[in-house]
């Protein structure tokens, strides 16, 4: 196996900082057509340094088998009601959680064959690193992705559920209270991220949901690893995801993405003049804040890349007001972002200058 810079400076020629382009043809009346001079001849299907059939294998193929014992998802420990320093699980951790999850799924029959034949998991919480874990038990297994913001009402989510016949979703109990409004009570099975209320539970359970936590699901899931050998792991036709519009303008669009379609974002994000990663596995590990929600394609991909290149992951705390606090906890590589909250932190940090006033604040608009 060749490393990218391998690959562009002895095989190729090129200078892996510089963006090159190759003419490929042209139309009467138009400019010629360009392509990256690493793929002329048609579209960027995959990264370049490997073989991969399904987003899984970014996992597998990517972090786990660069940095084993390495941190992968970080979140922040809460003791007293106050928010501490950043937890971490490391690749082979995280690999061994998402074996128990995914055997668990199939042993207990909660991602059941829809009318097309496809299966559905939904995901209704924040990022976290439970989102993730069960994200990559459902490309392990061929199971698609089925994301909704948090911030969903329970008409929209029955929407989405109905339409894909989902019978499982995964939630924290504050989105449990929203499932169990009138109109999104149609699944028959939630999953919890972190801690459940007791008489939340007897709430679900008497409107004819089972109830499990992540912590019962793995429970069961490690007592059925051998089912995952039966298993056999999707192709890039497959579908993986499934990225539902906010619902602002109407009922909610799904784009039907495959794992190839997510095997090609991550391949043209694997191009060191288009990549903010270092793309040296001896160099030190990136990290990422995770904050923009999951249920939108621009942090999926950000994801897949971050797993398959050997990245850090921390999770924000669940409050983009206190985002700050999170940077300053995890110290991240890689921040990214959009327009409106970049001007939300510009406008606290010069808020934050203007009222210490003094000397600091002299230097700061000096």
């Amino acid at each position: 196996k060749f490393s990218i810079r391998d690959i562009m400076e002895r095989r190729v020629g090129l200078d892996p900082s510089v963006g090159y382009v190759t003419p490929v043809g042209s139309a009467p009346g138009e400019g010629l057509v360009l392509r990256n001079s690493l793929s002329p001849h048609e579209l960027v299907a995959k990264p370049i340094d490997g073989e991969y059939a399904n987003a899984y294998q970014l996992f597998t193929r990517g972090g786990l088998l660069l940095r084993p014992t390495e941190p992968c998802f970080g979140s922040r420990v809460r003791e007293d009601g106050r928010v501490g320093s950043y937890e971490w699980q490391t690749y082979t951790q995280v690999s061994a959680r998402v074996d128990s999850v995914a055997a668990a799924l199939w042993h207990l029959s909660l991602v059941p064959r829809a009318g097309d034949g496809k299966r559905f998991l939904g995901f209704f919480l924040k990022n976290c690193r439970d989102w993730m874990v069960c994200a990559l038990a459902a490309y392990k297994t061929n199971v698609v992705v089925v994301p909704m913001y948090d911030t969903l009402g329970p008409e929209t989510v029955g929407y989405i559920q109905r339409q894909t016949t989902m019978p499982t979703v995964l939630c924290t109990a504050t989105e449990l209270k929203v499932l169990l409004s009138d109109g999104a009570t149609a699944f028959a099975t939630v999953l919890i991220s972190g801690s459940l209320p007791a008489e939340l539970r007897r709430a679900a359970t008497a409107k004819g949901l089972s109830v499990l936590t992540l912590g019962e699901l793995e429970s069961v899931g490690r007592s059925h690893l051998s089912l995952l050998r039966t298993l056999a792991e999707p192709s890039p036709a497959d579908l993986a995801y499934l990225c539902y519009t906010s619902g602002t303008t109407g009922d909610p669009k799904g784009a039907m993405l495959t794992h190839g379609n997510l095997l090609a974002a991550v391949g043209m994000a694997s191009y060191p003049s288009i990549s903010v990663f270092s793309y040296d596995p001896g160099g030190p590990q990136e990290v990422h804040i995770s904050y923009l929600p999951l249920a939108h394609i621009f942090e999926t991909v950000v994801m897949n890349f971050c797993l398959f290149r050997g990245a850090a992951v921390g999770f924000y705390q669940g409050d983009t007001l206190k985002i700050l606090d999170d940077l300053q906890a995890l110290r991240p590589t890689i921040f990214v972002s959009v327009p409106r909250l970049y001007n939300r932190i510009h406008d606290k940090i010069v808020g934050g200058a203007r009222a210490k006033g003094g000397l600091a604040g002299k230097l700061f608009f000096k």
